[in-house]
């Protein structure tokens, strides 16, 4: 998200352009010789509504189910990663992305809009519901028990501070916004959304609020700062409890 009119330093990672002679043929192995894990992402393709998509595994693998040669090639760097993508498939194609474990050639947006908009609803929704099924079985995500849930929080939001501060503003606040006009600034936005929960629990200066999940403070810090409530927060994620310390002795 930005605030300013800034240009985000890089946007796609951008490859090479499908080659014009692709067919069908060429992607790679067919199903009878493809591996498990193809024949496995065959059957999520037909499901998906054959996008024109080719997807290249870690092995060097093409797969490809559309009769039309395909609007981007997707590689896949291992098979934690296609687990990862199959058990919940709207949050790990951007984790995966992101990491760099999934790489994307040719047009990122034709890409997803082919994979995630470009069939009916109906079979995108199955085909996602027929991924996470698979996914499932085939790795086993932490729970939430204290530890597992523990566990969750480090692996999200324990990747450094300074990740986080570059786009989401001076607040650190991780919620959406608040933007009572459109011409407010992020970090405005973020104070007016907690102006707007501490009027509706009418907070009044002496009063005690326990805050369970205050991510880096932000909320807490305006309760005690702006409406001289007394707060206590709780959090489990080691390094935004860390920032949130220091935001309050600043």
């Amino acid at each position: 998200m930005q605030s300013r009119n800034e240009e985000p330093e890089t946007s796609y990672r951008l490859a090479a352009e499908v080659p014009a002679g692709y067919t069908p043929e060429s992607a790679g192995p067919t199903e009878a010789s493809g591996s498990m894990e193809g024949r496995l992402l065959r059957m999520l393709l037909t499901a998906f509504g054959n996008p024109r998509v080719q997807i290249i595994l870690w092995n060097g693998e093409a797969v490809c189910t559309s009769a039309e040669p395909p609007v981007a090639n997707m590689r896949i760097a291992d098979r934690a990663t296609l687990v990862r993508l199959c058990a919940d498939p709207d949050l790990q194609f951007g984790e995966g992305y992101s990491a760099g474990t999934i790489e994307v050639e040719g047009d990122l947006e034709l890409l997803i809009e082919e994979l995630y908009h470009g069939g009916a609803v109906s079979s995108v929704s199955n085909a996602i519901s027929l991924a996470r099924r698979i996914g499932q079985r085939l790795h086993r995500r932490p729970t939430n028990t204290l530890t597992g849930s523990r566990h969750n929080i480090h692996h999200h939001y324990d990747l450094g501070n300074e990740f986080y501060s570059l786009w989401l503003g001076e607040t650190m606040a991780y919620t959406c916004a608040y933007f009572p006009t459109p011409k407010v600034s992020l970090d405005e936005a973020q104070y007016a959304k907690m102006d707007h929960v501490c009027r509706k629990l009418r907070l009044r200066p002496g009063q005690s609020v326990v805050e369970a999940g205050c991510g880096w403070g932000s909320l807490a810090l305006h309760m005690a700062r702006r409406y001289g409530v007394h707060v206590r927060a709780f959090n489990i994620s080691r390094e935004q409890i860390a920032f949130a310390r220091e935001r309050a002795k600043a």
